[in-house]
């Protein structure tokens, strides 16, 4: 796992979210994985739990009329050849030109087979974040 094909990684994820693409964002993820926000913690083990969570979660962001989003001050640690812990800030603007929602999210990510995939994301309020000891850039396209 590199730089580089984490920031091909991350530009293909943010996509994702743009256009509310569910089938395109599950090859994502590592199923089982746990999404945890300071609400709750899930354990998703199929592809109908999967999708059943993010389905709830686009649902919210076109019901708030979200037309911008951007994910930055990203910065990661290298586990091991194979394991990685990224971090970045989301923000999500609704069409009143207002923040709709902003956290910081912390992603466990595993490359298995030359495919990095997510086996764990944890979103916390902003004020809760942490700065890996890589920096990784994003052009404002991929943000």
């Amino acid at each position: 796992m590199n730089k580089h094909k984490l920031q091909a990684f991350l530009q293909g994820y943010i996509q994702c979210f743009r256009e509310y693409d569910l089938n395109a964002l599950k090859t994502y993820y590592q199923l089982p994985c746990t999404l945890s926000t300071p609400e709750k913690l899930v354990l998703v083990t199929t592809d109908t739990e999967f999708e059943q969570e993010f389905s709830q979660i686009f649902t919210q962001l076109q019901e708030a009329n979200t037309t911008a989003l951007s994910f930055t001050d990203v910065s990661y640690t290298k586990i091991t050849d194979a394991v990685a812990t990224l971090g970045g800030q989301w923000r999500f603007i609704c069409d009143q030109k207002t923040v709709f929602a902003e956290f910081f999210a912390c992603y466990q990510l595993i490359e298995q087979n030359n495919k990095i995939t997510i086996v764990n994301v944890m979103s916390h309020e902003v004020d809760n974040r942490v700065t890996f000891s890589h920096a990784l850039a994003l052009t404002p396209e991929q943000e």
